[in-house]
């Protein structure tokens, strides 16, 4: 049987592996082989019999095999035939007959889905989406299992989830959300698959508690079609998932009104009780001030809806008498301030929803492959791979953008991840990473980075600050290059040396881990800061230093007027830091009293083993230290390791990187713990 003849360009040849299944497939690649003889020679030959033969497997597919949805799609008619014929004569036999060629259709209808795939199609989920391109809208659809506990066989499940390489934290979902072009082909499939596992695993799903979403951009008619295939009816993705939107339309203080309202009626509930000042504090920070809290760590509320949060916290604070509002005597900012600094420790509601933003963007930060990732410390989260792959497939979270048709929820995200870069320290490790004029790198109070610097060419990153074998500073290159105090914060930096990677720390907590009461007081400074009011703790220090400032640049311009040459800003600057130093040492400073720690009775080390007892010291006017050792019976094949720093040891065992100051250090004693 010849083929027929192509018009125009041949189609590409794409061999099938569902064709071994059919009967005849042997008959024919058989017959085909022996039939396209050749006078050729060689491998002139056998390029000719192979052209030959593909064409007339192309042929054979066409004409002999045939579509495999075609043929499911009327095989399903005529089972459904024969069933109402079964009805009234009452013999099977064709009924089982049809199901045996359905089968058969349904193993080559997923040979084929696996193939275009390229991948296990059951391991990702759908029937060859990633093969096409989605230019039709989406849809998803949530699952319920009916009767789940009762009718599951759990080690089946898992042994078959297992099995197609699922994690083991997704193994233990029990709902599950399935994602997939909204057509007539994928939920006819999707509805065979969930067929299919309800008859091998014994479990049902519950289509009067599932849902279906549609994209944007479906009509009406369509999504009632769609559901009329997959048989579920309801929509209840569209409205809310635990408390908390699903989607997030154009009017963001309508998707939030209900945070206002839930505020609102508890304060309604608490009015005409006789609440004195301290009551009013306790329901307003524990109740009032706390409702939104969920909702404000996963969107940004806007502007307008903090302040309508504030006008009720503010209201109910001062009272009202006969229905109108008492005169509010002190500015809600300053009620914002911690008590040791005059105020009452209410929370801004806007940079205490950045805070909590802050930390979905910490995790990311920290996990790039983590729901969010514990979305870090959960490295194959599914929801930061989701964000990950939409939005940063090529960079991080810090350099991410968003889209112009980019969610609400990661748009929110972004919105404290500017906090975050705001507290964000680079830890040195090589140095590589690092760029001295636009990254946060000298752990300090203040600024970050380098004050007073000159530009030297080739020198952009701090590994080109330091000495040949990358374990220490360039001591002249750092000298010429900053300022005297720049360059002496610099010293002080322990770095991790050649080959050691550079780690971003939190610099407002001791341990370098990021957290959101640390990340509030960051967003509550540079707000204070923006409206010109410095910080109530190191108010002081913050006056004495803007005056000394403006004594410095008032010396300069005398000096200008008298004739001398203007002064460079790093000299006024040097000279303000020389007045702060006499400041500093002519102010007197609170001591904390304490009191002499416990003394331990040393015991000698166990038999078989070394002991070291080891402490250190360091002044605190010079800033100069030291360290000792002493060791009784040094076998060194075991040894216990005594001091009485309680911190010490903790960083120690802790098996999670250290990310303070010392981290490098603490991770050198660690690999050689594990020698």
């Amino acid at each position: 049987m010849a083929p027929d003849a192509n018009l125009g360009t041949p189609r590409r040849f794409m061999y099938e592996d569902m064709w071994a299944r059919h009967e005849s497939y042997e008959a024919m690649v058989t017959s085909a082989w022996n039939n396209a003889a050749s006078g050729e020679q060689g491998a002139m030959r056998m390029g000719e019999k192979l052209q030959v033969m593909t064409a007339e497997m192309q042929h054979w597919g066409r004409t002999v095999f045939g579509s495999v949805r075609r043929q499911i799609k009327k095989l399903k008619l005529d089972l459904e035939d024969a069933k109402q014929r079964a009805l009234v004569s009452g013999t099977s036999l064709e009924v089982r007959d049809f199901e045996g060629q359905l089968q058969e259709l349904y193993e080559r209808e997923e040979i084929m889905y696996k193939q275009r795939s390229r991948v296990g199609w059951l391991r990702e989920g759908d029937q060859n989406t990633r093969h096409r391109k989605r230019k039709k809208p989406l849809c998803a659809v949530k699952l319920d299992m009916m009767k789940a506990y009762d009718r599951v066989e759990w080690t089946f499940l898992e042994q078959v989830m297992q099995k197609f390489g699922f994690d083991q934290v997704w193994v233990n979902m029990i709902m599950s959300i399935v994602f997939l072009e909204g057509s007539h082909d994928n939920l006819e499939t999707l509805r065979d698959i969930l067929q299919c596992y309800e008859q091998a695993s014994g479990q049902r799903v519950n289509l009067q508690k599932s849902s279906i979403f549609f994209g944007k951009g479906r009509a009406e008619n369509n999504k009632a079609m769609l559901k009329g295939i997959i048989g579920i009816t309801s929509e209840a993705l569209s409205e809310k998932y635990l408390g908390l939107p699903t989607v997030v339309g154009r009017s963001k203080d309508g998707t939030f009104k209900p945070v206002r309202e839930s505020a609102r009626g508890k304060v309604l509930g608490w009015k005409g009780q006789g609440l004195s000042k301290a009551a009013k504090e306790i329901l307003a920070k524990s109740g009032l001030q706390a409702t939104p809290t969920f909702t404000v760590s996963c969107f940004q509320l806007s502007k307008k809806m903090c302040r309508n949060l504030t006008t009720i916290s503010s209201n109910f604070w001062w009272g009202s008498t006969h229905g109108e509002n008492k005169v509010h005597w002190v500015a809600w900012d300053k009620m914002c301030l911690p008590k040791r600094d005059g105020g009452m420790g209410f929370r801004n509601f806007e940079a205490f929803n950045q805070a909590l933003l802050a930390k979905q963007a910490w995790r990311l930060m920290q996990e790039p492959d983590s729901l969010v990732a514990r979305l870090l410390q959960e490295p194959d989260s599914l929801v930061a791979r989701l964000l990950r792959a939409r939005y940063y497939k090529d960079s991080s979270i810090m350099q991410a953008t968003c889209p112009s048709n980019g969610s609400y929820t990661f748009r929110s995200i972004l919105f404290g991840r500017d906090l975050l870069k705001e507290g964000l320290v680079w830890r040195v490790g090589d140095g590589a990473d690092i760029l001295i004029h636009h990254d946060n790198w000298i752990p300090r109070k203040g600024s970050m980075r380098p004050l007073g610097h000159i530009f030297m060419h080739g020198i952009t990153r701090v590994a080109d600050l330091l000495s040949e074998g990358g374990d220490g500073w360039n001591h002249a290159t750092v000298d010429a290059m900053f300022s005297a105090d720049d360059a002496e914060d610099i010293k002080q930096i322990l770095m991790g040396g050649h080959g050691a990677h550079d780690l971003l720390a939190w610099n407002f907590t001791k341990s370098g881990e990021f957290n959101v009461r640390s990340a509030y007081h960051l967003a509550m400074s540079l707000r204070r800061a923006k409206a010109g009011r410095p910080e109530g703790e190191a108010q002081e220090e913050q006056k004495e230093m803007f005056f000394q400032g403006a004594y410095g640049l008032w010396l300069a311009r005398n000096a200008t007027r008298d004739g001398v040459r203007i002064q460079d800003a790093t000299e006024v600057a040097a000279s303000v830091s020389r007045f702060m130093d006499e400041w500093s040492n002519a102010v007197p400073k609170k001591l904390r009293s304490s009191s002499a720690p416990p003394v331990d009775k040393w015991c000698p080390p166990e038999q078989g083993w070394t002991k070291a007892n080891v402490d250190g010291a360091v002044g605190r006017s010079s800033g100069d230290g030291g360290g000792g050792l002493v060791g009784r019976e040094l076998h060194f094949q075991r040894l216990h390791v005594e001091m009485d720093s309680k911190e010490a040891v903790c960083m120690i065992n802790d098996a999670r990187r250290n990310l303070l100051m010392v981290g490098t250090i603490v991770e050198d004693i660690k690999s050689l713990m594990r020698c």
